[in-house]
């Protein structure tokens, strides 16, 4: 008898193991969804316009000259020159073949200003600024239409707005229960202090046709403002999806 009772038992142990595995091996990952998710991105986003990163580009060029045009503002100014080298950045990496010999204008213009404020020479960087500030938004005009997919590769860039201030990082891949595809940045606070430091900041979620990856960097296409990128939707753990 007692041996019965004991082969039964371990029957019934043996079938709910089993099902377990079973059930561990059909259900999708963690991972496997964030993947699915990115796919999914990069299918429903295809081309998008990037004429506002490139109009963000020529303001940071313009308040960068404006700034380095006053002694008492020169490191503003030197500020706004690193915002438009970012957005020049990401705008090469994505660029269309038709649009290259502008992406080199921005960037080499640039170097250039950068260069003359090494040299000691304000007043060429501001020209330098200037000229291609006016040279960019006259040539601009109705074009920009890159495909620029968002995928698992943006996980982990810095990303700046329009205008290459810094906002955030890309955290993850998501897509909510009403089916629309996110990306969740962290915001505010420290980020990647050091390389592995986080404190302080929140999670956000903004929609992932609103991104353009670049190699390094990830650009919003808009000229939304680090305070402003605070308030945007939470995506914490007791945040309402």
């Amino acid at each position: 008898m007692f041996t019965v009772q004991f082969t039964r038992s371990s029957t019934r142990v043996f079938t709910c193991i089993t099902c377990i595995a079973l059930a561990l091996a059909l259900a999708p990952s963690a991972h496997s969804q964030v993947t699915s998710a990115s796919t999914g991105a990069v299918a429903e986003q295809g081309a998008v316009r990037t004429e506002s990163i490139v109009n963000g580009l020529a303001r940071s060029m313009g308040n960068a000259a404006t700034m380095l045009a006053s002694e008492k503002k020169r490191f503003q100014g030197v500020r706004s020159l690193d915002d438009a080298r970012r957005v020049a950045r990401i705008l090469r990496d994505v660029a269309p073949s038709n649009d290259h010999a502008m992406v080199r204008f921005g960037l080499q213009a640039v170097k250039r200003a950068r260069h003359a404020l090494q040299n000691g020479d304000p007043q060429a960087a501001v020209q330098i600024l200037r000229s291609a500030h006016d040279q960019l938004l006259s040539r601009s005009r109705g074009r920009w239409k890159v495909s620029s997919p968002v995928g698992s590769s943006a996980v982990g860039k810095l990303v700046v707005n329009a205008e290459g201030k810094r906002i955030g990082r890309v955290d993850r891949l998501e897509r909510t229960s009403q089916g629309v595809q996110f990306a969740v940045l962290k915001v505010g606070g420290v980020v990647n202090l050091f390389g592995f430091l986080d404190a302080g900041n929140e999670l956000v979620g903004v929609p992932a046709e609103q991104l353009v990856v670049g190699n390094r960097m990830v650009a919003l296409r808009s000229a939304i403002t680090p305070e402003q990128a605070e308030n945007l939707p939470r995506f914490g753990a007791d945040a309402s999806r």
